[in-house]
């Protein structure tokens, strides 16, 4: 797991003074209280593409993020983080507005398969779903298929068990990442 990764779990807990995280040991659940006092919040999410200037158009063109770096790094340093002789990676940091920041990670190196063009499988780990919130996703979902987004369905209602209704809709990037569409009415986790 890399250093990103393993800082993107844990800031899942910063909004909370500690965690509670069961272990299994020897068959044995054991409670272990982790604080997380340090942590203030969610920097950003690495996503990893295959094709920079195709994935930085979709995020910024269609989506309306803003690219505030762009940057590539290789040497000792990053063949040592990433464990991977030869690698060079390239940056694109995107903010939009309250949303915050989305960082787009192309890997090259002799030891990464290109990508297939295919959506990504349900069963391979990594980001499941990019969730945005959204405050109409009825104009949102017909203003970005008007610029030739291609939605996996039309925005539907579900019912979430103890909290309400909420509309969402998923489409994906060009490298499969599943974007959500969430118009929350009482129901987000958030708030």
């Amino acid at each position: 797991m890399t250093p990103h990764a393993v800082s993107s779990v844990f800031s899942l807990f910063a909004r909370t003074s500690s965690a509670l995280l069961t272990q299994c040991v020897s068959g044995c659940a054991v409670n272990l209280e982790i604080k997380m006092a340090m942590m203030s919040g969610v920097d950003h999410v690495a996503i990893r593409v295959s094709d920079m200037e195709r994935s930085v158009a979709f995020y910024r063109d269609l989506l309306g993020w803003e690219v505030v770096m762009d940057l590539r790094l290789d040497g000792s340093g990053m063949e040592v983080a990433l464990q991977t002789p030869g690698v060079q990676v390239h940056n694109v940091m995107l903010r939009k507005d309250a949303l915050g920041m989305i960082e787009l990670v192309q890997v090259h190196s002799p030891d990464v398969a290109p990508y297939d063009g295919k959506r990504r499988p349900l069963d391979v780990g990594g980001i499941f779903t990019l969730s945005l919130n959204v405050e109409d996703i009825d104009a949102c979902y017909e203003e970005l298929r008007a610029k030739g987004v291609e939605f996996h369905s039309a925005p539907a209602t579900i019912e979430v068990p103890g909290l309400g209704t909420t509309k969402i809709v998923f489409f994906s990037d060009p490298d499969g990442v599943a974007i959500e569409l969430v118009q929350a009415e009482g129901t987000s986790l958030n708030k």
